[in-house]
């Protein structure tokens, strides 16, 4: 019964680094161990009864505040709006050469959205042309930046569909690949599931996704460019704007400067199948508040300790 408590622990205290209290079935789905309803509700129960716990409602947080349970119902609330437009969003882009999947990713695929949130983007490209589909997508992103849109299409995250593994094996990628809203490439994504079934080890409670995504017919535009540049020469492209945005992003991230978000300005990794933000900043700051949560929480059901107080045995890095 101790590590079932432990384990539902950690879901509330990953998810409190979000201030997001979460249900007893989202407390299942991301369980690291399987286990039957009742001893679930037992467990949680038990939690509850020390103040190790407190529930609201259908919610469970490590803080006694209401205040975050309305700031997550209202946050659900936008999340449906902002998630019909994410959809025909990654139906526009579609339309992008070389682009073979997309999904919804970050807050909103947790059903989440706050005022004026982006729409963040998970995109799957070609083999050999992830950096000549980004070049578009940039082209237009520029196009646009005037227009008050930008947040529309935050697409950070890029990797080519010959390299579907994601390299970091821990709670923070296993929740964003577990809460992927493939839009757009069922094929690929069936692919990327398969290979990342690593995730499953982190959640044994998670159903396979029922919904892939679609698989839209290629635009007569698109089937064009990608067939003017299938030869040596969108070789050779693809590698020059790889090397392009290397040296650029190596100059931004020596300045050191960071987003209010928590991303390094320039911080990105770099290779001919991937385009992603740097791991060791905003996603390892997450991982450290994560575990500084959960020891306190730890601290708190096994030795006791009031919760004020055991916020200030551990302050965060």
């Amino acid at each position: 019964m101790v590590f079932l408590q432990e384990s539902i622990l950690k879901v509330v205290a990953y998810f409190d680094v979000f201030d997001y209290p979460v249900t007893i079935e989202e407390i299942k789905f991301f369980l690291d161990q399987p286990c039957k309803d009742d001893e679930l509700q037992t467990a949680l129960y038990t939690l509850i009864e020390k103040r190790v716990l407190f529930s609201s409602g259908n919610f469970y947080s490590a803080r006694n505040d209401h205040l975050i349970i309305i700031r997550r119902l209202e946050g659900n609330h936008s999340a449906k709006k902002e998630i019909r437009k994410a959809r025909k969003v990654s139906a526009f882009l579609t339309w992008f050469p070389f682009i073979k999947g997309i999904a919804v990713s970050g807050s909103l695929s947790k059903s989440f959205a706050y005022k004026d949130s982006d729409l963040d983007f998970f995109i799957i490209t070609n083999a050999g042309r992830l950096w000549l589909a980004r070049f578009f997508f940039i082209l237009f992103y520029r196009i646009i930046s005037f227009t008050g849109m930008k947040g529309w299409f935050c697409l950070n995250y890029f990797i080519a569909e010959n390299s579907p593994e994601i390299e970091e094996k821990n709670i923070y990628t296993a929740t964003e690949i577990a809460t992927l809203l493939p839009c757009h490439g069922s094929d690929v994504f069936k692919s990327f599931f398969e290979t990342n079934n690593w995730a499953h080890d982190f959640f044994p409670n998670h159903l396979p996704k029922k919904y892939e995504g679609k698989n839209y017919s290629p635009k007569y535009s698109k089937r064009f460019t990608e067939w003017l540049l299938n030869n040596k020469f969108g070789d050779r492209l693809d590698t020059v704007i790889m090397h392009f945005y290397k040296r650029r992003w190596k100059k931004l991230s020596a300045l050191n400067i960071f987003t209010e978000k928590g991303f390094q300005l320039g911080g990105m990794v770099v290779s001919k199948d991937v385009c992603k933000p740097f791991p060791q900043h905003f996603q390892q700051t997450i991982l450290n508040r994560f575990e500084n949560k959960f020891r306190m929480l730890k601290s708190k059901m096994t030795r006791g300790i009031p919760f004020e107080e055991a916020v200030l045995l551990k302050k965060p890095a």
